[in-house]
């Protein structure tokens, strides 16, 4: 992480802290990479093994999309995001703002290649969460053992789905657990 807060530091059982050189940049972190198998190693916790078949993606559409080429998530005025979709790419392009309160977004690249963020879906799911502070910057969102409504926003269009993290009987049969789920 870089840095913490009053209220999310004692909530954080496992973390390490990592050096961010820009103040200005909300995202902005880094570790020296010659620690990060030591960090791995310390961090490590042994877990029945994860089935990730979940996560395969399924090239088939879903039936009832509706065209949907701008998605804009306002959380707080220091938190929102605009994806707006790019057709001769086929991606949905990122844009944030810079948590400063002027509602102003801006492109968001990735850091090593400077090209803009760009994602063939973006998954938007609705979950009980509290916000642990009066900026409304610091969520704690209730993703365990539950499930929800969602939207998936693909090729220009939007899909009404469903999320889950619930055991089911795989979970139970097999005692091997399974991440965050996307459904029909």
């Amino acid at each position: 992480m870089a840095s913490d807060s009053p209220e999310v530091g004692p909530l954080l059982k496992r973390s390490n802290n990592v050096y961010n050189p820009t103040g200005d940049d909300i995202s902005g972190a880094m570790v020296d990479v010659t620690h990060l198998k030591s960090i791995a190693e310390a961090s490590a916790i042994s877990y029945n093994k994860v089935n990730l078949t979940g996560n395969a993606f399924n090239p088939v559409a879903p039936a009832g999309g509706n065209p949907a080429t701008t998605l804009q998530i306002f959380f707080s005025f220091l938190n929102q995001v605009k994806w707006t979709f790019d057709a001769a790419s086929g991606a949905y392009l990122r844009f944030q703002d810079k948590a400063d309160g002027t509602g102003n977004l801006f492109s968001a690249a990735d850091r090593l290649d400077e090209k803009q963020l760009a994602f063939n879906n973006v998954i938007v799911l609705f979950a009980k969460h509290s916000v642990l502070n009066s900026q409304r910057t610091l969520i704690d969102i209730d993703l365990l053992y539950t499930s929800g409504k969602a939207f998936l926003f693909w090729n220009g269009q939007v899909y009404p789905i469903k999320w889950t993290t619930a055991n089911g009987n795989y979970e139970k049969s097999t005692g091997r657990l399974r991440p965050i789920r996307f459904i029909k």
